[in-house]
């Protein structure tokens, strides 16, 4: 069974424990085992199911205590968590596994920075602008009160286009709320474009149905998806989203999103997303997935200074190979190869092929350090006016402290933003 989970084939593995632990429903180490295999396999509620029936047998065991606080932390049980590492750490300080543990603890413990740059490098695309760049930058507190943490921080971007060069600047503080099921953010800001200042508002919030499903929705005044051509002439937008997630294992998840905004030239804009990800094939250092997207808008109007079809649908899909170089202990070293395509289409005009390819490295180190660089190559349809196809150098730099990041997508670097059309997020 370790052989298995150490190779990655965490389906067989879990097949086999499963088997065990109900033929040998008195053997605490194998029922511990299984719940640290589910929680491996994204499913930590089952785990602590399994750690609770387990508990009747031993109550005060070490290895339950361990694990029954690593499955606290990954539910947001702060207080829980400390109270069994605590424990733990009292009763065995110098066990590998528990000093392992009390690392886990002292990180959650610790401030947490955010940094991520993109940069345009090549782009003869008339509507998404040329030398774009875009950056942000947030730092957040150690958590007080258990689930609360302060936050504030620094949005940047800017492209230069026909009608000149565009930019968009933001400062922004908030508060985070992380009890178990549930995350929050509320963000307030202040946002300059076209040469004044302007107040935006952000609400977040995301709950955990269960370990397979996960909702939630934003409200944005002035938000971060308009059109950086919209700001630069002067037009901005309100945006509303909501959206559904299902991940019944590490292997598959599928997202749905449905958003409308609202700009102050009166468009109104109609959004849906469906991402998903499914795995293909796994080694102990490598895996390859498939990313499929479909995505489609509307907007109510089309006389626009900024990119606004009528219609438009993109059904793209991608191959994104992770293959681990370099791995000792917690630092972990991997390259990511992307290649995709699909068909773009907008009402009144012939559809046209999008393709993309990527190459990226990146860097984890000591659960405290998690960056990286991306590559990424676009060809997509440009405007109504123009069919031809526009070649596009993108460069992504992230950084952040590896610390729940699961419910903002940007905090999860992968391919499967591309179910989104290039120039609908670009222009």
């Amino acid at each position: 069974m370790h052989y298995l989970a150490a190779t990655n084939d965490l389906p067989q593995a879990e097949a086999r424990m499963q088997r065990l632990a109900a033929t040998a429903p008195g053997n605490q180490g194998l029922q511990i085992d299984y719940a640290a295999l589910l929680q491996e396999r994204g499913l930590p509620r089952a785990a602590e199911r399994q750690l609770k029936a387990a508990e009747s047998l031993e109550p005060a065991s070490l290895q339950l205590e361990r694990q029954q606080a690593w499955v606290a932390l990954d539910l947001q049980e702060w207080r829980q968590m400390d109270l069994l590492a605590d424990d733990v750490v009292a009763r065995s300080p110098r066990d590998l596994n528990t000093q392992r543990l009390a690392r886990a603890r002292e990180i959650h413990h610790l401030s947490e920075l955010r940094l991520s740059v993109g940069k345009g490098l090549h782009s003869d695309n008339p509507v998404s602008g040329t030398h774009d760049l875009s950056f942000e930058t947030a730092i957040y507190s150690p958590p007080l009160a258990d689930s609360w943490r302060l936050f504030g921080g620094h949005r940047f971007a800017e492209g230069n286009f026909e009608e000149g060069k565009g930019s968009r600047r933001q400062l922004f503080a908030g508060i985070e709320w992380r009890p178990r099921d549930y995350w929050g953010e509320l963000e307030l800001s202040s946002v300059n474009f076209h040469g004044e200042n302007k107040p935006g508002v952000r609400l977040s919030a995301a709950h955990d149905v269960s370990d397979r499903w996960q909702l939630g929705g934003e409200l944005e005044r002035i938000s971060q998806q308009t059109p950086l051509r919209a700001l630069r002439n002067g037009v901005s937008a309100n945006r509303g989203e909501g959206w559904l997630r299902w991940s019944p294992n590490e292997r598959r998840e599928y997202r749905f999103s449905a958003a409308a905004s609202r700009f102050t030239d009166r468009n109104r804009r109609q959004e849906y997303t469906l991402s998903g990800k499914e795995r293909l094939w796994q080694t102990p250092w490598l895996t390859l997935d498939l990313q499929p997207g479909l995505s489609a808008s509307a907007n109510s109007r089309t006389d626009t200074a900024y990119y606004s079809p009528a219609r438009d649908l993109a059904a793209t899909a991608a191959l994104a190979v992770d293959h681990t170089l370099y791995q000792r202990y917690d630092t972990v070293w991997s390259q990511q190869l992307l290649a995709g395509g699909g068909s773009y289409w907008q009402k009144n005009h012939a559809a046209g092929a999008i393709t993309v390819l990527g190459y990226g490295q990146r860097l984890r180190w000591n659960n405290v350090v998690d960056t990286g660089v991306m590559l990424t190559g676009i060809s997509a349809p440009t405007t109504a006016n123009v069919k031809t196809t526009s070649p596009s150098l993108l460069m992504q730099i992230y950084g952040f402290k590896d610390d729940h990041a699961e419910h903002d997508p940007a905090q999860r670097p992968d391919a499967s933003h591309l179910a989104v059309p290039y120039l609908q997020r670009a222009c």
